[in-house]
């Protein structure tokens, strides 16, 4: 690319040497010459393709060329600058293509922006070679940048909770997601996409309208990919609903360092924290077969990150392998992370609420499976949601039975468990999902939409892994991450372990079944407040750690990290399993046990969740 980037700049300078223009510094995607960050239009050259941009007034402070090779980086999954190797010009720089590319310059540079504009994000344009497209997306500014960046470390946090009104009783989103407005071509796109190169919509789908993507990071044993995912019964919603996932995702795996986080032992902070064996660890065993992981031990030192207690209204230290998923920790490994209580929102409250719902619909499912009992069934015939009966229609003509469950445990908020059981009884057999909301619709309607999206799609995953699946269904042992959980309880012979939860059982009218629960009113605080009361009843704290960056600032977007130590957390990996091991589940086995008439210290039921 070294040739190419000669070439064009011969190109140039010839074109304009009867001009006043001055040619541009043109340089190699990743790796800028320094004099392109001083470019209002600054031109990069990749494998097959040129871009242009990103477009600042002279004194702006929109994003510069150095955002531009950070994000190609991230978007890349590369850590370090990438090295030009190809030395021969590329068949497609032709002069037609050079002088395409010249007049574009012109033409964008004739309209860049008047002197002392700028915004979060700066307009790029992609041309792709081969067949001469143009592209425009946008670009982001990255706030590690040396050149425009902020501080590197962000302002002090306000965790003040205040009156959020809402439109309606029964919503708890300041926008509906038809009214959100996100920057989508920053978000998404192939040069520097915030949150990946594009939105994929699942127009297979018999049952949904899902759209999906995602990015790369860079975490303890190598690069991962991170996925996000939206499923509603509109391509537009689905759209939204994804890039917002995404969003959240990018703010769990982005850690970003703070003046207050500190290295030090839990015997020494000298301050509130969340100790993380009230969070759950992993049998003893296991951290003895595992050479990657290590027992908590309050006397070795971890990094910690500010957190809310909103239960008590103080700071309190969580650990960063705890707030944060998908990156090394320091000092020790005791537990993996996930995005569980992770979410985003329009304000704090709103952001609070939704992670804080996440931990209980886990918490609830968890409770549900490892009790091994028969929940209350529903009847989605009761539901007077249009789309829940529909969705309800479209599963069953792909081949599917969907039966719903009230999962609630002693924290009262609507949990929902659905399954889709394959008529025929071939792979695939059965899919399992979980929603929670404080209106029993919406919870059913989350629940339903994820098992409707996950369910056609089973069976080929399941036959495209038979062998493995089948030493998964053998030895449980096998069972290692996110995808095992749900592609063994796609074996027809796994069916047994669900039958507990399947068995014949009266449909109950929602109206019926929910007939105490009363959506709470025009405030969302006021929401947000019953479920931490319903939290610490149980027992349990509530703690807020705040991981909004600069990126969800510049859109108006707050994401955060909710803890509530002693409730269940979810994990992946048969071995890793940590609710087997936690009082609350004990607990939970001695009082579903005694009204069952049954043994108080029975056992659990000790099959891998089927949850994904």
């Amino acid at each position: 690319m070294i040739q190419d980037a000669a070439a064009i700049t011969d190109y140039f300078r010839d074109r304009l040497v009867r001009s006043e223009v001055i040619a541009p510094a043109i340089g190699v995607l990743g790796s800028p010459r320094p004099s392109a960050l001083d470019e209002v239009v600054p031109i990069h050259l990749d494998e097959g393709l040129v871009v242009l941009g990103p477009i600042r007034a002279p004194g702006g402070t929109g994003p510069c060329a150095e955002c531009l090779r950070l994000r190609w980086e991230q978007r890349a999954g590369a850590d370090q600058p990438r090295e030009s190797v190809r030395i021969a010009r590329s068949p497609h720089l032709t002069p037609f293509m050079m002088e395409a590319v010249l007049q574009l310059w012109l033409c964008l540079r004739a309209r860049r922006p008047k002197p002392g504009t700028g915004t979060g994000t700066a307009p790029l344009y992609r041309v792709d070679l081969p067949s001469g497209r143009v592209e425009r997306m946008a670009l982001l500014a990255d706030p590690s940048c040396s050149v425009c960046g902020p501080p590197a470390h962000d302002p002090p946090i306000d965790f003040r909770l205040v009156t959020r009104e809402k439109h309606a009783v029964d919503t708890f989103r300041a926008s509906a997601l038809a009214d959100v407005d996100l920057p989508v071509s920053a978000l998404v796109n192939s040069v520097c996409g915030l949150i990946g190169a594009k939105v994929e919509l699942g127009l297979p789908s018999p049952t949904t309208a899902p759209a999906f993507g995602s990015f790369t990071t860079q975490a303890r044993g190598g690069v991962h990919d991170i996925l996000w995912m939206g499923q509603t019964n509109r391509f537009d919603d689905s759209r939204t609903a994804a890039l917002l996932e995404g969003l959240e995702r990018y703010a769990g795996v982005r850690h970003r360092a703070s003046s207050s986080e500190i290295i030090e032992r839990l015997v020494d902070v000298g301050e509130p924290a969340v100790d993380p064996r009230d969070c759950g660890l992993y049998a003893d065993g296991f951290y003895h077969d595992s050479g990657a992981y290590k027992p908590f031990d309050p006397e070795r030192p971890i990094s910690w990150v500010d957190g809310h207690s909103v239960r008590d209204g103080r700071t309190v230290l969580v650990p960063r392998q705890i707030a944060y998923f998908g990156e090394a920790a320091t000092g020790q490994v005791f537990a993996d992370g996930s995005s569980n209580g992770c979410a985003i929102g329009a304000n704090l409250e709103e952001a609070a609420l939704h992670g804080l719902l996440e931990l209980v619909e886990r918490d609830s499912a968890l409770l549900a499976w490892y009790g091994g009992g028969p929940l209350p069934e529903i009847d989605p015939a009761s539901c007077d949601d249009l789309q829940i009966r529909l969705t309800v229609e479209q599963v069953r003509l792909a081949g599917f039975d969907v039966r719903l469950f009230d999962a609630r445990s002693d924290l009262a908020i609507p949990v929902v468990i659905a399954v889709a059981i394959r008529l025929d009884g071939g792979p695939g057999a059965r899919t399992f999902a979980s929603g929670a909301d404080l209106d029993p619709v919406g919870a059913i309607r989350s629940a339903l939409f994820e098992v409707a999206s996950y369910a056609p799609d089973l069976a080929g995953r399941v036959l495209a892994r038979l062998p493995a699946v089948e030493r998964m269904a053998a030895d449980f042992g096998n069972v290692v991450d996110l995808m095992d959980h749900s592609l063994v309880h796609g074996l027809p012979a796994m069916a047994t372990h669900s039958d507990f939860l399947l068995a014949p059982n009266r449909k109950l009218p929602v109206r019926e079944l929910y007939a105490d629960v009363d959506p709470r009113g025009l405030d969302l605080l006021d929401d947000l407040d019953y479920c931490i009361g319903q939290v610490a009843r149980a027992g349990h704290d509530v703690v807020v750690v705040d991981q909004t960056r600069p990126e969800h600032r510049a859109i108006g977007l707050r994401a955060v990290r909710v803890v509530a130590p002693g409730l269940l957390p979810i994990d992946f990996g048969w071995r890793k399993q940590r609710a087997l091991n936690m009082p609350r589940l004990r607990n939970a086995l001695q009082r579903t046990n005694l009204a069952r008439d049954a043994p108080a210290d029975g056992e659990p039921h000790r099959v891998p969740h089927p949850y994904g």
